[in-house]
């Protein structure tokens, strides 16, 4: 009885150790919800008023598009009450602002927010937000650069990325998986999935 309360306050101290040691580590982490952005329209948009929903950060194409604009249009109406979808025009992918009218008109009808023009790779140009999502220090996740148009970041309701996907389809049956999974359940593996673009 003796060796087995001994164990049991051994575990209990490790336990108590790793709790404070994740508590201090995420406290360290900054929030997604500490982050804003100007929109297309110049309108500064805070993540804090997205608390409670997920959200799916997508680096927008400048060009060729339409398949593009039809797949967000398409995901919103399926999951646009639980996901605010956000579109990243990128600097390195080719944006610039004399492309703003064609941009606004061809996502007007998406259903999405779309940011302004933003530094996504790593480096002195990277927006905070773009920082965030590509950087553990900052997300306590993650630490991986933006790799180009079509690149999706998924935060879950509490805040945390969870996931980080390339050119993958809005449309594909892996995408339901990650959109459903919530912060107890497995996450989705995309090494044991059938992933089809």
């Amino acid at each position: 009885m003796k060796a087995t309360y001994k164990h049991q306050k051994h575990f209990l101290t490790y336990m108590l150790a790793l709790l404070c040691l994740s508590a201090t580590y995420t406290a360290d982490c900054q929030r997604i919800y500490d982050h804003s952005f100007r929109d297309i329209n110049g309108k500064n948009v805070r993540l804090k008023d997205f608390t409670g929903k997920k959200l799916l950060f997508i680096i927008l194409p400048v060009s060729a598009v339409d398949s593009v604009a039809a797949q967000l249009k398409s995901f919103v109406a399926i999951y646009g009450d639980r996901v605010q979808v956000i579109g990243v025009l990128s600097q390195e992918d080719g944006y610039s602002k004399g492309m703003k009218a064609d941009i606004k008109a061809i996502y007007q009808n998406t259903g999405i927010l779309v940011t302004d023009m933003m530094g996504s790779r790593k480096g002195n140009n990277q927006s905070p937000l773009m920082k965030w999502l590509t950087n553990k220090n900052e997300n306590g996740h993650f630490n991986m650069d933006a790799k180009g148009p079509g690149q999706k970041f998924f935060v879950n309701e509490q805040g945390r990325l969870y996931a980080v996907l390339g050119q993958l389809s809005l449309s594909s049956p892996f995408i339901n998986k990650i959109v459903n999974a919530t912060a107890g359940n497995d996450r989705p593996d995309p090494a044991k999935e059938k992933i089809k673009p």
